[in-house]
């Protein structure tokens, strides 16, 4: 972090908690991308297509907790 033209998110603790929800998100919450993951697979986003600033990624597990990590991009 910062991130420049792709970063990957790691599921290392996340149990038997697949499928899960993984988006990207502007810090005022819009959803810029949204993936589901049916693995425990690093999922990579590509930022070359965002402005600089800061993101969030949020990912929902099937328990219903959620995690939320920033994301900063160059």
């Amino acid at each position: 972090n910062p991130a420049q033209g792709s970063f990957a998110i790691s599921f290392n603790d996340i149990g038997d908690e697949v499928p899960a929800s993984v988006s990207l998100c502007s810090v005022q919450g819009q959803i810029i991308e949204k993936r589901t993951l049916s693995s425990k697979d690093d999922v990579h986003f590509t930022s070359v297509k965002l402005s600089p600033g800061m993101y969030l990624v949020r990912i929902l597990l099937q328990s219903g907790d959620a995690i939320e990590k920033s994301v900063v991009v160059k």
